[in-house]
């Protein structure tokens, strides 16, 4: 993506969209990691408590 950023950066109008995209893309992403990250601790975490009972 950066290449991308840097390839296009001396196009002048042209530049800021795919800047604009890479930027959104990127948060998006990281939203979605952070999210499936969360999500399969919590499994795990309600798996741990259902072998090992409350006592974690």
């Amino acid at each position: 993506m950066l290449g991308i950023a840097l390839a296009t950066q001396d196009i002048a109008i042209v530049s800021v969209i795919p800047q604009v995209l890479l930027v959104v893309l990127g948060i998006l992403s990281t939203v979605a990691a952070v999210t499936m990250t969360n999500r399969l601790n919590g499994r795990a975490a309600a798996a741990r408590r259902e072998v090992l009972g409350d006592d974690m």
